[in-house]
């Protein structure tokens, strides 16, 4: 068998074999580290645009490491698992959510452990946890790092939300301390 290979030239050997190393390691990066992908649908406008942005996908990020609420994801579909879908995490395991912020039942939920609530940017145009509930962890695929269209250029997608400030919390449970004593000596 080795006598086959014997006659092929030594710089096409070489050229295959440098060939091959280069195909695996491209598919390597590609499937673990990261990748660029098209999305189409209106459910995360205005962040991305409806008729498609090629998206920057962190891997490394996949199965929830490193993901925190506010992160654009991919994930699989929980109801179609030859699909997948870009979302906003709303909420993490142990986080008290708001179901659907549209409906007046005010019906909260907590994150079960080992999954994430997930919902479109655009809420009355998006199938997310509000229909499939909590989703599990490990559906997610990676991080939106960054999007470009012909239309908007590139940009990236940080995660812009931003904790309270301590003095507007403070303020906030003194009015209601001072509420309740208000009550209480009336």
């Amino acid at each position: 068998m080795f006598g086959v290979f014997a006659r092929i030239p030594v710089e096409l050997r070489m050229a295959v074999s440098i060939a091959v190393r280069a195909g695996c390691a491209i598919h390597f990066f590609r499937m673990h580290i990261f990748e660029s992908s098209l999305t189409y649908g209106p459910s995360m406008i205005p962040t991305l645009d409806e008729k498609g942005d090629f998206v920057n996908i962190d891997k490394l990020k996949s199965r929830g490491r490193g993901v925190q609420v506010g992160d654009v994801v991919v994930a699989i579909k929980p109801t179609t698992s030859d699909q997948r879908v870009c979302k906003r995490i709303s909420g993490m395991p142990g986080d008290i959510i708001l179901v659907d912020p549209e409906r007046s039942d005010d019906e909260f939920i907590q994150v079960p452990k080992g999954h994430c609530w997930v919902t479109g940017d655009n809420l009355s145009m998006s199938l997310d946890s509000r229909t499939y509930r909590a989703m599990p962890l490990a559906l997610v695929k990676g991080k939106i790092v960054a999007a470009h269209s012909f239309a908007r250029g590139f940009r990236f997608l940080p995660n812009t939300l931003e904790d309270a400030e301590e003095d507007e919390l403070i303020a906030n449970t003194v009015t209601v301390v001072e509420e309740d004593v208000e009550v209480a000596t009336s």
